[in-house]
């Protein structure tokens, strides 16, 4: 038996991914509608619907008493309504609850006829036809697409589906979110083996409340809360303020006995700021260079001719000098001879305009704060103009 075909195709609730038929009931039509898959025909009101399609959640349940638990999976329910109308299957599974859900209107227009003709007793979605595991990674590979899960003592801890193979950046995404180590390698997509009975293995089904339920149980806790908070309103109120005025006065008694333990380091540190203030600023008047070493220095390099220093400046990292040159020597010499002596470099000449008396201008910048050290222990007796 093959269902007619439908034109209102599920959407899946992947983000940013087109729609494309999904598996609604066991019969699945193919991209173009000319095969139909292996899934068969509706199984006593069962219709499997493929993960693409599907929301999966998982809750903590451990510490909550054993009476306690189907309440509190049918609240979780409740409260999660990840579509405008969402349907659920719920397993308990250890000390944790499961929890799949899908659009149950787009599901309603999906099936078409074969809602009248197959009652939709019960909605299987493709993960649960797969046999849990007690331990370990894997990567399933479904009818459409790929679904990785990470169990943990028979416990589904993380699951994420795809339409394709993920890339390396989405599994260390995935493993990430499951606590495991990014570079947690990809394992194999195993192949599709469908286990028709694997679904009962998961763990105990609880049925949804029907909405005429879900009312009955808000009807019935709002009129116990109502009776709670007039029997014993006043008294828990006084209660838990006498409490949050304790709380209030020992974290103010803790405050204080840390203040007092955090007051010397405080003074320390100031004092290191201090020092290391006044550590900087001798550090930068030692980093200047020794009038007395540049003076050596030019008295070594100045040629012997009967030039003189006129005037000597540093300022803003250069060195500003004025020399009174011989007139039978050349210009350019005096610049060769004070890059040639190792300290001094961009040794330039300023224009003639800049001149002042017919001396020589210069203006140099020195490769490091002290002179060389052949031409410091030369300096105090090499001949060459005094200023």
């Amino acid at each position: 038996m093959t269902p007619a075909s439908h034109s209102q195709p599920l959407r899946s609730p992947v983000p940013d991914e087109a729609s494309r038929p999904g598996l609604a009931g066991w019969l699945r039509p193919s991209w173009h509608g000319r095969e139909q898959s292996h899934l068969g025909t509706p199984w006593l009101g069962r219709h499997v619907l493929a993960r693409g399609f599907c929301r999966w959640r998982s809750v903590s349940l451990e510490g909550l008493p054993a009476r306690d638990r189907v309440g509190r999976l049918r609240v979780e329910a409740m409260s999660w309504q990840p579509f405008a109308r969402s349907a659920h299957a719920l397993l308990l599974q250890g000390d944790r609850a499961q929890l799949f859900a899908w659009d149950a209107e787009a599901l309603e227009q999906r099936l078409g006829e074969q809602a009248g003709r197959w009652p939709l007793r019960q909605v299987l979605p493709e993960s649960l036809l797969h046999a849990p595991l007690n331990d370990g990674l894997r990567l399933l590979a479904l009818h459409e697409g790929v679904e990785a899960q990470y169990w943990r003592s028979g416990q589904l801890l993380a699951s994420r589906w795809w339409p394709a193979l993920p890339s390396v950046a989405a599994w260390r995404d995935f493993v990430r979110g499951a606590g495991l180590s990014a570079d947690t390698s990809r394992p194999e997509a195993e192949p599709i083996r469908l286990d028709w009975s694997a679904w009962r293995a998961w763990g105990n089904w609880v049925r949804p409340e029907t909405r005429r339920g879900e009312a009955r149980n808000l009807y019935h806790l709002a009129s116990a809360g109502l009776v709670l908070l007039t029997g014993l309103g006043a008294l828990d109120l006084g209660q838990q303020a006498w409490q949050e005025h304790q709380r209030g006065e020992r974290l103010r008694a803790e405050q204080a006995a840390l203040r007092e333990r955090l007051q010397p380091l405080a003074d320390a540190r100031r004092e290191a700021v201090t020092i290391d203030t006044r550590l900087q600023g001798a550090a930068s008047w030692l980093d200047r260079p020794d009038p007395l070493q540049m003076l050596a220095h030019l008295a070594q390099r100045l040629p012997d001719d009967g030039s003189r220093l006129r005037e000597f400046d540093w300022r803003d990292g250069q060195l500003h000098l004025t020399l009174q040159p011989a007139p039978q020597t050349p210009r350019a010499l005096y610049v060769q001879r004070l890059e040639e002596g190792g300290w001094f470099e961009q040794v330039r000449e300023l224009s003639r305009d800049a001149e002042r008396g017919g001396g020589l201008n210069l203006v140099t910048r020195l490769r490091a704060s002290a002179a060389p050290l052949a031409t410091a222990a030369q300096a105090a007796s090499a001949p060459g103009a005094r200023p």
